[in-house]
């Protein structure tokens, strides 16, 4: 640097080109305020050329210490070391004569055009004058027409906002302490009405003292970089507003720098405190992922950073620094803003949603599983389109695999009983007219043949106007039911027409009882009349007529028995009847009879009580022992005796068994199914042994009857 120069020009502070001779040709470089500066921004190299050749002139023809370089901007020319510092210092008009002015009026021009294509207003206030000089974008930003004197600053300040004043006065004070440049954004006041925004950047103007003597700069009008930068950032607080009411969480990743951005919900969704800075809380949320999906992340991260497509969406777990696991869901798409590659997405936590669906997809489970282990089978129909769907079970109902490739639909009639098909489509649209809730039963058949029977039952899903829209409903199999409800009504009226029997022999029986007992009272007299004795053909013929009656009588008691039991006209009344007196009275009154047949009869222990009715169970043990010596062997043996039949530690008040045994032909396997059969005697009718068939059966009756039961146990 050449000469001493003051501080102020040393530091060029406004736009600055520094010029200088190199090998006969003029170089020239900018400092950062004329890199930087809006009027500038266009300009070429040859521009810049052009500008630092008129320095180089004017500083040579002597006019470094300040003269006209061009029509309309006048610069501070000062010599430094190897060349000349030149730098804005105001605007103004004047003329210079020779090649000099010529390159300054083309700079002019062409700076002339710049400003008015961007529209850019240029102003200095001279402070001694405390007067506003502005060019023509000037004056009509502020609605003045052009004045040689310039405005005064009052008239500049009523056209400010009032509550935008102080930040103008605000940046006036901070460039008139500093050096450097100072922007402010103020709303400015327009001719017709309302206000719109002006970007102002301004700079001390010094002079050779250093004392500031005016305020240089410019102003563009930013109204709709405003409004859209309002716009953007309502639209950005909306978004975060719903991001955070949904708890959705965003991110952007530059792929070239790694550096990232979250909104507030990604620190809520891992837990992570907001005092940590993002790169840590990045760090932290790749570790609080699950070992298991943190590589399913990784590459997916990936796969977006190289451009390609992803999976639509991730699903991922975190494990909180509180230890509670999440579930969250990532999407993620990349884009080129410019030359910068971006990859940006959604994280979302999805951890309620997840335990919902888990509770309902085990419900659903518990449903099914419990459906199926009781045969349930569940089917929806869509009365609108027609569509109807079954479960696999429904299929199984109807003896078909569920694999079929028949469609509900087409087996919804074919299955079912072609009997049954108009009642089905009847009691269908009787549901669909008018109920809500139905059940009813109706047959399927197999492709085998097999009928089954099924019963349906279900509801019907109607709109606010009552038009149905789906009828839905289960199946299950019913065709035991149906064969149980046959057999209890078939048994029921078996057991009708039992009762209608028994009454109906208990009333002959009944009848006959009086002619009967005419034919063996006659029979006895004339047997017992020792005045007219009968001759011995006659007697011998009587006697006949008597035992067929007493035979017949035995019969009919016997059947009256039967009957009554039937009909449950059988009183009884229990009390305790000691075991060994009564079969000891029946045993004296069988000894003719046993004697008769040559049959021994023996007795073994007859302890212990029982709860009868003394009369009916004098009647079975007679019926027993009668039997067993009526239907033995000469030289045969029948044995009785009481058994213990039960618990020794079970109760004080055991069971006691009667055994009666006898050593007769025994009983095949076939017997002994119909032994208890009334009237059946098995055959031995036709060997002349006396007998009605039906006492083994009222035995049976009254021992159960009296609560008890009887077993028999032979071979033959």
């Amino acid at each position: 640097m050449s000469g001493r120069l003051p501080p102020a020009c040393a530091c060029a502070p406004a736009p600055a080109v520094l010029v200088w001779r190199e090998a006969g040709r003029v170089r020239w470089t900018l400092n950062d305020a004329a890199r930087e500066w809006p009027l500038m921004v266009h300009w070429d190299d040859a521009e810049w050329t052009a500008l630092a050749q008129a320095v180089q002139d004017d500083a040579e023809r002597g006019l470094a210490e300040g003269g006209w370089l061009a029509l309309r901007l006048r610069w501070r020319i000062a010599a430094v070391e190897g060349g000349w510092l030149a730098w804005l210092l105001a605007s103004d008009t004047g003329a210079v004569d020779g090649q000099a002015a010529l390159r300054g009026q083309a700079v002019s021009t062409q700076l002339g055009l710049a400003v008015g294509l961007v529209g850019i207003a240029l102003w200095r206030v001279d402070l001694a004058s405390q007067r506003l000089h502005l060019n023509e974008r000037g004056y009509e930003l502020l609605g003045y027409d052009p004045r040689p004197e310039g405005l005064t600053i009052d008239e500049m300040r009523m056209c400010i906002h009032p509550d935008d004043v102080a930040v103008i006065e605000r940046a006036m004070q901070q460039a008139m302490a500093g050096s450097g440049v100072i922007d402010a954004e103020a709303r400015y006041r327009r001719p017709g009405g309302g206000y719109y925004t002006l970007l102002t950047r301004r700079i001390a103007e010094r002079d050779d003292a250093g004392k500031v003597i005016a305020l240089v700069g410019i102003s563009l009008d930013i109204s709709e970089q405003v409004q859209e930068r309002e716009r953007a950032r309502q639209a950005a607080q909306s978004i975060e507003l719903i991001a955070e009411a949904t708890g959705v969480g965003v991110w952007t990743t530059d792929v070239d720098t790694l550096q990232s951005v979250w909104n507030g919900q990604m620190w809520t969704i891992y837990g992570i405190s907001p005092q940590v800075r993002l790169p840590q809380a990045m760090r932290v949320a790749l570790g609080l992922t699950e070992p298991a999906d943190r590589a399913r992340l990784k590459a997916a991260f990936r796969q977006l950073a190289s451009g390609q497509l992803a999976a639509e969406e991730l699903e991922f777990r975190i494990r909180r620094p509180d230890g509670e696991v999440r579930w969250v869901v990532g999407r993620g798409r990349f884009a080129l803003h410019g030359e910068r590659r971006v990859i940006f997405g959604v994280f979302i936590d999805v951890t309620e949603q997840r335990v919902t669906q888990e509770r309902l997809r085990r419900a659903e489970q518990r449903t099914m599983l419990a459906a199926k282990a009781v045969g349930l089978a569940i089917w929806e129909r869509d009365l609108v389109d027609g569509e109807t769907w079954w479960d696999a079970q429904m299929y199984r109902l109807r003896g078909l695999s569920p694999d079929e490739a028949r469609g509900p639909n087409q087996l919804r009639h074919s299955a079912i009983h072609p009997d049954d098909v108009a009642y089905v489509e009847q009691r269908t649209q009787e549901i669909i007219d008018s109920e809500n809730d139905y059940t009813f039963d109706f047959r399927v058949v197999w492709p085998d043949g097999t009928v089954r029977w099924l019963a349906t039952r279900g509801s019907v899903v109607r709109d606010e106007d009552g038009r149905a829209l789906r009828i839905l409903g289960i199946n299950w199999d019913i065709t035991e039911h149906k064969r149980g409800e046959d057999a209890r009504r078939e048994k029921a009226t078996a057991e009708e027409s039992s009762r209608a029997k028994s009454e109906f022999l208990s009333r002959m029986s009944h009848e006959l009882r009086t002619p009967l007992n005419a034919v063996l009272g006659f029979s006895q007299l004339m047997l017992s009349d020792m005045v007219s004795m009968l001759p011995p053909g006659q007697r011998e013929r009587a006697d006949r007529i008597r035992n067929a009656g007493a035979h017949l009588l035995a019969l009919i008691d016997d059947v009256l028995d039967l009957t009554s039991m039937e009909v449950g006209g059988v009183p009884l009344s229990a009390s305790t009847v000691a075991v060994a007196p009564l079969v000891q009275e029946t045993l004296q009154w069988l000894a003719p009879a046993a004697a008769q047949a040559e049959v021994a009869l023996v007795a073994g222990p007859l302890d212990g009580s029982v709860l009868a009715d003394a009369k009916r169970l004098r009647q079975v043990v007679s019926n027993l022992l009668s039997n067993a010596v009526k239907y033995n062997r000469r030289g045969g043996r029948v044995e009785v005796a009481v058994v213990d039949a039960g618990d020794p530690g079970a109760s004080p008040a055991r069971p006691l068994g009667l055994v009666v045994r006898d050593t007769g032909r025994g009983l095949t396997p076939a017997q002994l199914q119909r032994l208890f059969e009334p009237f059946n005697r098995l055959g031995v009718e036709r060997e002349g042994i006396e007998g009605t068939g039906i006492g083994l059966t009222i035995v049976r009756a009254l021992v159960e009857r009296m609560g008890g039961r009887i077993e028999v146990h032979s071979r033959a």
